[in-house]
């Protein structure tokens, strides 16, 4: 079962997009780093925005995304965005690839 999050912006030129990176032992809770991680975001008109971009490391496990307009005057289009963190672990035919919905809202 997954917990949905959603976080309510105002109107702005851009929003930043955390995710976590974890073991997935039980015993071991640390933070790793995939081979990969990469975000496509989707406005709310269903119009992709950013697709399959690597997200920027901030420290072991921990990874952000500024998506931007690309006018620092425009502001976001309101309504729900939504889009798909893909976390990649390894490579070719045998990698492991999990994806993670998530979304947003824009006031």
């Amino acid at each position: 079962m997954a917990i949905e999050v959603q976080t309510e912006f105002l109107s702005a030129a851009s929003v930043r997009i955390w995710t976590f990176v974890k073991r997935n032992e039980p015993t071991n809770e640390d933070y790793v780093d995939p081979t990969a991680v990469t975000i496509t975001v989707i406005d709310p008109d269903g119009t992709t925005q950013v697709d399959g971009v690597a997200m920027s490391s901030s420290a072991t496990g921990i990874y952000y995304y500024d998506y931007h307009k690309g006018t620092a005057s425009a502001a976001m289009a309101t309504g729900r965005w939504r889009g798909t963190v893909k976390v990649v672990e390894g490579t070719s035919t045998t990698a492991i690839i999990i994806p993670s919905p998530f979304s947003f809202k824009v006031k």
